[in-house]
């Protein structure tokens, strides 16, 4: 739990209230992912920065077929897109 709490004060920064900068307190971090599972929620965060960056182009106007065989790789899925 320590260490999710600690993912999501670098997520979501720090504040500034009055003074000094400070870091969020754990009330704080609950409050802004609405009481969810920590799990889960870098979960659905991961997932949607999937899908933007599947639905990215390159500069050329191309797909990122790079970044699916990367995610297939991971998920020991089509192990020879590389020919490896």
């Amino acid at each position: 739990m320590v260490f999710e709490r600690k993912i999501l004060r670098k997520i979501f920064g720090t504040t500034y209230e009055n003074g000094p900068w400070r870091i969020k307190t754990n009330q704080e971090l609950d409050k802004l992912i609405k009481h969810r599972d920590i799990i889960n929620f870098a979960r659905v965060q991961r997932l949607g920065w999937y899908g933007h960056c599947k639905n990215a182009r390159n500069k050329n106007g191309q797909s990122n077929t790079r970044l699916e065989t990367h995610f297939k790789e991971a998920n020991g899925e089509n192990k020879d897109v590389l020919g490896g």
